[in-house]
């Protein structure tokens, strides 16, 4: 049971970064990557979620992990190096893709921690392969490899070239997660050449892309990032809006170890500021949370921190108590830089506390007279000293020789003080040289990959004539077959042609004589109401001028006859003023009639008077109420026009008396500079107008006609249930 969950603890990563063309890549030091995968054609895709996996693909990655399936199971723990000489045993039997490209790209990583010039040479094996595959998600996962094995051997602008080529690629996929990976790796790399200001413009870039993404844990590190290069530049007041708002997010998500980092940030922040009480409060609070966690190495670098608090309020014995306990600390994890920087820290307190020797106040870690405390000076500093050449830490070395020449002169040592004062301008001398000389060998390294990558460049550009060759080779043999088979099909697509022409010509045909009988049909109606209205106009002139003047003449002698009604007998009398009322009811009928033919309230005062008393009459008969409403009606249209949207308008309230069962009609006419709109609504039962246009429609046909020839457009709206609305507009 023990050996089998050994095998898949440590079989499980392998398992993982065998699928790292399809999943996300393994994340070392920060450094992510995602990867996609390309199906050949033909073959058959599984889907899990949103990932795409082939069938082929899965059997691959499963006899990749029944290859590590014999020593897994008898394998112990690996050590980092342990994993990569396991992943470069892998290689000879690969084949060259996608897998392959992803374990070089993994073991150029692994190497970062162990030897980053290994590192780079299986990082640019990598990219001459994905290059080859044309890959272009392992190509960016490998440049970014390289760019990781250069910044931590020290060589950043080689770095930031291969970020910056890592990038252009993600740029391209529009993976935005990488984007953002890649572009805080590059920050990072300006912000170590001391490039601050490049380093924060990229890191306000990343954080747009976070914040777009939404990615809450990625916005809280820009912004502790951007805090800490303001605190470095010593613009405090960005630094503490950046690190606040880092310390909320992190607060939200709970992750108590990101939040006592950040209260590092805002204590030291606060005591650059000179307000060292708040300094000391962010710092203990950051205290606590790392003695609640066991983070020894956070309690030790927060010790530092309270005890650097405390030197710059010139209180080296507060300082000298909080570093013995940092030493402490440092000493029980084995840090041997942390034990020699405290060692240094203790030696410099000791030298800031002899300098004052009037008030040295004795403790139980302070000695009470001042060549005792510039001994323990001398002391310390040799211990710190012996770590750093140790370490071979040139850079802190220089200070602590420094630190020690003060020391061994102020007790009057002045032939060791000079000896460390000239070990100390020598080691100056020689990191001047060596920033020198690394700055040359990275011009040199650039030159080198570039002369690298035109190589891979040619091999490439190789390779694919030999592809272009083939190609042609097969195209010219396709040529001759798809030569005939095009003759072919250019015979059976005129063929096809002429066909479909013929009959087009007749659709077309059959077309034009339905429109002409439309038009000529269209035309009649048009006829038949122009001639219906003269006839209007004939019969009213004929009633009103002959018929009617022939009642009044009857009248006028009825009128002379009652001058001598008194002799006539009662019953005579009595039919004569019969006689005399039904002639008047016949005049009367006869003017409504002649009125009614020739519309004469249109006539003499328009259309909207009209309509008012079309709406008075139908009130009258009780059955529907009437709404006219008229806007930008002042002026008068023309005669004609009016008279036919009168009609329009007649046969409406026709076909609504009729068949609507309407309660209720609103009539708005709409006049806006050189048009016109009439809407026309009721509460009735409505219609399926389709169906009566199939049947008769002649209401609706000579509705359409006069609106057709007014140049105008009809549209009703209407079904069974819910009512009818009738829209014309006229260009009037």
């Amino acid at each position: 049971m023990f050996l089998y969950s050994n095998y898949i603890i440590l079989t499980l990563p392998l398992f993982i970064c065998s699928l790292c063309p399809i999943l996300h890549y393994p994340d070392f030091r920060g450094v992510k990557n995602t990867a996609y995968a390309f199906p050949e054609r033909g073959q058959i895709i599984t889907t899990f979620g949103h990932i795409k996996i082939s069938f082929r693909t899965i059997m691959k990655y499963f006899l990749l992990l029944c290859i590590l399936l014999p020593s897994s199971l008898l394998a112990r723990k690996k050590t980092g190096q342990e994993k990569i000489d396991s992943l470069v045993n892998l290689l000879p039997g690969m084949k060259e893709d996608s897998n392959k490209v992803t374990v070089l790209s993994s073991i150029a990583f692994l190497n970062c921690n162990f030897n980053p010039d290994m590192g780079v040479e299986f990082g640019e094996k990598a990219v001459e392969l994905a290059k080859t595959i044309n890959w272009k998600p392992g190509l960016a996962y490998a440049y970014n490899c390289i760019g990781a094995n250069y910044q931590i051997a020290g060589k950043s602008e080689l770095a930031m070239t291969m970020f910056d080529r890592s990038l252009k690629i993600y740029e391209e996929l529009e993976d935005k997660d990488n984007m953002a990976m890649i572009q805080g790796n590059m920050a990072l790399s300006y912000a170590s050449v001391g490039n601050n200001v490049k380093s924060l413009e990229i890191m306000h870039k990343t954080l747009m892309i976070y914040e777009e993404l939404d990615n809450k844990k990625g916005i809280a590190r820009m912004h502790a990032n951007i805090g800490k290069l303001y605190d470095e530049q010593k613009n405090y007041s960005k630094a503490l809006y950046h690190d606040t708002l880092a310390l909320a997010i992190f607060q939200n998500m709970r992750n108590r170890v990101s939040v006592a980092g950040l209260l590092v940030n805002l204590g030291n922040v606060y005591s650059s500021l000179g307000n060292h009480d708040k300094g000391i409060i962010y710092l203990s609070e950051a205290l606590s949370i790392y003695d609640s966690t066991g983070n020894k190495n956070g309690i030790a670098r927060v010790l530092l921190n309270i005890s650097t608090v405390y030197s710059a309020e010139k209180d080296p014995y507060k300082a000298l108590e909080f570093q013995f306990r940092a030493l402490k600390m440092y000493e029980e994890m084995g840090h041997e830089l942390g034990i020699a920087l405290s060692e240094l820290n203790i030696a410099a307190f000791y030298g800031d506390i002899a300098e004052d020797a009037a008030e040295i106040k004795a403790s139980s870690i302070v000695p009470a007279s001042r060549n005792a405390c510039l001994k323990l000076t001398v002391l310390h500093a040799r211990k710190g000293i012996d770590i750093l050449i140790k370490n071979n830490n040139l850079n802190e070395l220089a200070s602590a020789y420094k630190l020690m020449a003060d020391a061994e002169r102020l007790l009057g040592n002045y032939k060791v003080a000079l000896e460390n004062y000239l070990k100390y301008s020598k080691l100056n001398d020689s990191i001047f040289s060596i920033e020198s000389n690394k700055k040359i060998q990275n011009l040199e390294n650039q030159r080198e990959l570039d002369l690298k990558e035109s190589r891979i460049k040619i091999l490439s550009q190789e390779n694919n004539m030999k592809d272009l060759r083939a190609a042609r080779d097969k195209q010219t043999r396709r040529a001759l077959v798809g030569g005939i088979g095009m003759v072919v099909v250019i015979a059976v697509s005129l063929v096809m042609y002429y066909v479909r022409k013929q009959r087009n010509d007749k659709l077309i045909a059959n077309e034009r004589i339905n429109t002409l009988l439309k038009e000529q049909e269209l035309q009649s109606v048009s006829s038949m109401l122009e001639v219906q209205e003269q006839e209007r106009k004939r019969i009213a002139g004929d009633l009103h001028d002959r018929l009617g003047s022939m009642l009044s003449t009857v009248k006028l002698y009825f009128n002379t006859v009652e001058e001598q009604i008194d002799n006539l007998k009662s019953q005579n009398k009595e039919q004569y003023h019969k006689a005399t009322a039904l002639l008047d009811e016949a005049c009367d009928e006869v003017r409504k009639i002649s009125h009614n033919l020739v519309s004469g309230e249109l006539v003499k005062f328009g259309l909207v008077s009209a309509l008012n008393q079309l709406k008075n009459t139908i009130e009258d008969t009780g059955k529907m109420k009437m709404n006219v409403f008229a806007f930008g009606m002042e002026e008068r249209l023309d005669s004609t026009m009016e008279i036919s949207l009168y009609r329009v308008v007649q046969e409406l309230m026709n076909n609504m008396l009729k068949h609507a069962k309407a309660t209720e009609v609103t009539i708005q006419l709409n006049r806006v500079d050189d048009n016109l709109n009439i809407m026309v609504e009721d509460n009735g039962v409505g219609f399926d107008v389709a169906a009566v246009l199939a049947k008769d429609g002649m209401g609706l046909r000579n509705m359409e006609t006069r609106v057709k020839k007014m140049q105008g457009v009809i549209s009703i709206d209407s079904g069974k249930g819910r009512g009818t609305t009738t829209i014309i507009d006229i260009p009037v």
